[in-house]
């Protein structure tokens, strides 16, 4: 179960790559089954926390950009990812070792 997105947003620098934009997502997980309930108040505080001046200030000095967001699209935007990275590894070629 997704419990929180917490940031899905394209950092605004990268140590190396010289201001290049690259995909950021952190997000929080739960074990599947978690009660409804608990789900929604997890996702509440944590979107409380990244509305703290200071917290957001520090995760913007790291490059990210907070985004608080439901479960659910946590949910759709791994789903999606999953799929996009199959078909880039297929298109590769790439096999586990």
């Amino acid at each position: 179960m997704a419990v929180a997105l917490c940031g899905a947003a394209q950092a605004q620098h990268h140590r190396g790559q010289g201001g290049a934009r690259r995909p950021h997502l952190d997000g929080i997980a739960g074990p599947a089954g978690m009660p409804r309930g608990l789900v929604t108040q997890i996702n509440r505080d944590i979107a409380a926390v990244l509305q703290d001046a200071d917290t957001r200030d520090r995760i913007v000095r790291q490059g990210a950009t907070p985004a608080p967001g439901t479960p659910e699209q946590l949910s759709d935007t791994l789903k999606k990812d999953f799929v996009r990275f199959r078909k880039i590894i297929a298109d590769a070629g790439l096999k586990l070792q």
